[in-house]
């Protein structure tokens, strides 16, 4: 590691299902994670209470990753989902 490296966050090694991070608060946010290198995935455990829609965000610098967000089922199914992407650019002056 050197000057500028990004090092693992606190959550690591959630890096798949079996070892993935349990989220026990709905609406908790969680900040300061880092994709540390280039096969770095961080997985996520969130029990919904009941049926319905749920909205999840990753917000990040656009300049310095693409993400990819996924959603599996308690068989650890793809979850099919349609999403739709705002880019605001902050207007000047």
């Amino acid at each position: 590691t050197g000057p500028g490296a990004v090092l693992p966050d606190a959550r690591e090694a959630n890096n798949g299902s079996a070892t993935a991070t349990v989220v026990n608060t709905f609406g908790e946010l969680i900040q300061h994670l880092s994709l540390h290198n280039e096969t770095d995935e961080d997985w996520y455990r969130w029990r919904a209470a009941g049926s319905g829609f749920v909205d999840f965000t990753i917000a990040f610098p656009h300049e310095l990753a693409d993400l990819t967000l996924e959603v599996y089922d308690g068989s650890a199914s793809l979850v099919p989902w349609k999403a739709a992407m705002v880019w605001c650019t902050p207007q000047s002056g």
